[in-house]
């Protein structure tokens, strides 16, 4: 073929033999589900919320490579908008997920629940103090705030390289620092006041002078749990040099732990957790760690060796973008599961080795039994036990995990299809060894025992 002789057929996408492989389930054929869409449109208002497949699919992929498609898509005006959908799912037991932008590259702008849009009634700046302070609509662009703030010589910190798209919501959500901002003009530096609301509707105003006041009223669980967790940090002086020294370096993945110690009240404590507030850590433990409920188990030489007590959901189907609300019918059944982790390998640089760390022979045991989601009055409240020579560890309710059996599924089925038979260990209660003051690790001898209510206990023995 002679040189730059055009060949137009390669400049079409090749044929495909029947639908193609994103195509939506003919059962989402009719948008949103009816009750939900009925529900939120007595809640906002028709104009509200966004119900055709249409739309369902326009909003199911951002920046990244992953494509979730939502239940519904919510346009909010207002806080009061934010708040209402926040109660709603929280009484229905569902997912919300915000989208300020859409140019994540990591998906967190997706999901497959409810989706708020958080960008078109959002916008807006007012400049203060002479351009020393800015009030800032989460829905702003960096760029448009940037423009309004150089007429007074002043940048916002972070220099993310999508500023044009991306907005200042999800850049303090992201912790996003950008290219030159590092760790003294990022986003956990740059924000000194915001208003959040809280799952259960409420509306905290950080620079409120009662904003203490108002939250012990309103949340008064969360009011006293954050000054306590202030407390156990600073009383470990380990785990304090160890979390001043993660942010010594720039660092935009997981929560702003040291929140906790530059905060001196509980919204203050609040105020910093907010940033960086999205995303969960997810890490293997390899299958030649699994055993069954009653073993005896070797503890690794030189190591600190811990216990987590956790609800393991055993899928039963095959599943590939799995929705919250269709993420039981994938589940064959709930078995009793021991996280057991190996701190010192687990926490091992330059980059962590969770997996490793958790994945010695004998490391996950489960069972012994396994009970189909039917057989509890609740599946997603359950509640797990720990104890170690008969001395009660850790005691919780799977409602209070940090993401739902529904919303676990539907994340990793996301990124990757599930199969029969695949273990999904879901998270555990407070009181695990690396968490006490002073720390503590199984030794030689110790009897582990773990248990969930309606499934049953496993027990683990200790040797050197």
């Amino acid at each position: 073929m002679p040189l730059l002789d055009p060949e137009p057929g390669k400049l079409r996408p090749r044929r495909t033999e029947g639908p193609a492989a994103d195509r939506v389930p003919d059962e989402r054929a009719s948008g949103t589900p009816d009750t939900l869409r009925a529900d939120l449109v007595r809640l906002l208002g028709a104009d509200k919320v966004l119900h055709a497949l249409s739309d369902l699919v326009k909003y199911a992929s951002d920046a990244s490579p992953y494509r979730f498609v939502p239940q519904v898509v919510v346009i909010a005006e207002d806080v009061d908008d934010v708040a209402a959908v926040l109660r709603y799912a929280r009484e229905h037991r569902r997912a919300v997920v915000f989208r300020a932008a859409g140019t994540s590259l990591n998906g967190q702008a997706q999901g497959t629940d409810i989706l708020v849009d958080v960008r078109r009634h959002w916008t807006g700046l007012d400049v203060l103090d002479g351009g020393r302070r800015a009030r800032i609509g989460p829905g702003t662009t960096v760029g448009r705030a940037n423009i309004a703030l150089s007429r007074y010589g002043r940048l916002m910190g972070p220099d993310p390289a999508s500023s044009s798209a991306c907005t200042v919501g999800g850049v303090v959500a992201n912790n996003a620092s950008g290219m030159t901002a590092g760790v003294t003009r990022n986003s956990y530096r740059l924000l000194s006041s915001l208003t959040l609301v809280l799952p259960s509707g409420t509306v905290v105003d950080t620079a409120a002078p009662d904003a203490d006041e108002r939250l012990r009223k309103a949340e008064p669980e969360l009011a006293a749990g954050l000054p306590a967790l202030k407390a156990e940090i600073e009383a470990d002086p380990a785990l304090v040099a160890r979390i001043r020294a993660k942010y010594e370096l720039k660092n935009t993945n997981g929560y702003r732990l040291d929140a906790f110690l530059d905060g001196s009240t509980p919204v203050e404590i609040l105020r910093g957790l907010m940033v960086g507030s999205q995303g969960t850590l997810v890490f293997t433990k390899f299958v030649t760690a699994l055993t069954g409920p009653v073993t005896e188990v070797t503890l690794p030489p030189g190591g600190h060796t811990d216990w987590e007590v956790e609800l393991v959901v055993v899928l039963g189907k095959e599943g590939r973008h799995v929705s919250e609300a269709d993420a039981w019918s994938h589940v064959a059944g709930l078995t009793v599961g021991q996280d057991i982790s190996e701190r010192v390998l687990q926490m091992d640089g330059p980059a962590p080795q969770f997996s490793l760390g958790k994945s010695y022979p004998g490391f996950a045991p489960t069972g012994p039994w396994l009970v189909t989601p039917d057989e509890f009055d609740d599946p997603d409240d359950l509640e797990l036990t720990c104890a170690v020579n008969g001395e009660e560890m850790q005691r919780g309710r799977s409602r209070q995990l940090v993401f739902s059996v529904p919303a676990l599924i539907a994340r990793l089925s996301g990124v990757l299809p599930l199969f029969p038979g695949d273990l999904i260990f879901t998270g555990t209660p407070a009181g695990v060894g690396l968490g006490r003051t002073p720390q503590r690790w199984l030794t030689a001898g110790d009897e582990l025992v773990s248990s969930i209510e309606g499934i049953g206990e496993l027990r683990q023995r200790f040797s050197g």
